[in-house]
């Protein structure tokens, strides 16, 4: 599939960084669960949304939510929640 080369792209080694996989109704209901918009091509099951980046708290809430953020203020998220 697509997510592993995404994740070698994106450099995403550390255990603590994901990308979302799954059924597409398991998908779909964690992406509502965040609030993410999106568009789903049902013929190839692909779905398109912003580029947004979740950075949760040690109890699993969500301590910043980012659109596109910049590399520096990620840093800075999860130093505060560090």
């Amino acid at each position: 599939g697509a997510l592993p080369g995404l994740a070698a792209r994106w450099e995403m080694s550390e255990p603590h960084l994901s990308l979302l996989s799954g059924e597409p109704a398991n998908v779909l209901t964690v992406l509502d669960e965040f609030k993410v918009p999106r568009q789903r091509d049902e013929g190839t099951g692909d779905v398109a949304h912003p580029a947004l980046v979740h950075v949760l708290a040690p109890d699993g809430t969500i301590a910043y939510a980012f659109n596109n953020p910049s590399v520096p203020w990620l840093i800075e998220a999860v130093d505060r929640v560090s």
